[in-house]
Formats: structure tokens, sequence, C-alpha cells
């Protein structure tokens, strides 16, 4: 781990969790779990996925940890509503795009 980079952890996360997540943000390839010998193994055997079923995830038959709510959608649904009218707002004027045309005319 790169000391010249403090990673804080909320108080709630577990010692294998954070030591996952830290294994995960190492600086180096080289040195990076995911990218050493065993590859995606050395995840799947890592400490915080103790007892996870990987053939049953396979096999598609686990539950998700937290299915969506309907108002999650709607939330979704309005802050997308509301990013594009932000866009809207944000367009460049006719003058500003003749200006643009002008400048990146020999591009």
């Amino acid at each position: 781990m790169d000391e010249n980079w403090n990673i804080r952890y909320p108080p709630y996360l577990s010692p294998p969790a954070r030591d996952l997540i830290a294994k995960l943000l190492e600086r180096r390839p080289a040195r990076r779990i995911g990218m050493l010998q065993g590859r995606a193994e050395d995840v799947k055997r890592h400490r915080w996925f103790d007892g996870f079923d990987w053939d049953a995830l396979e096999a598609r038959r686990t539950l998700p940890p937290r299915k969506p709510r309907d108002t999650d959608v709607s939330k979704r649904l309005r802050d997308l509503t509301d990013t594009e009218r932000a866009t809207r707002r944000t367009r460049e004027s006719v003058e500003d795009l003749q200006e643009s045309e002008a400048v990146f005319a020999d591009f």
C-alpha cells in the first residue's frame, strides 16, 4: 500500500472489506489483487468472500442482497429528467458555435 495516499474507511467496514479494498486499490498493477498469478481466483479466494457460493452465482441461483423499490426507479427517472434539463440549459449559443467553427476550421 502507498503511504502517500491515506484511505479513510467508514467505521462500519469490516477488516476483511478494508483489506480487499486496499488490495484492489494497489497502485502498482504487479502487486494488485486480480493482477497476480491467480488472477480472478485470488479475488474470489479473498477472506471477504468466505462462505460465498460462486457456483450458485454462476448458476444464477443467488438472491440479490437488496432489491430496488418502486420509489428508487421513480427517483432515478426524476434525476435523469433533471440532468436532461440542465444539459438543455447549457447548450451553446449560435454565436458560440459560429466562433468555434471559425477557430477550428483548419482541423
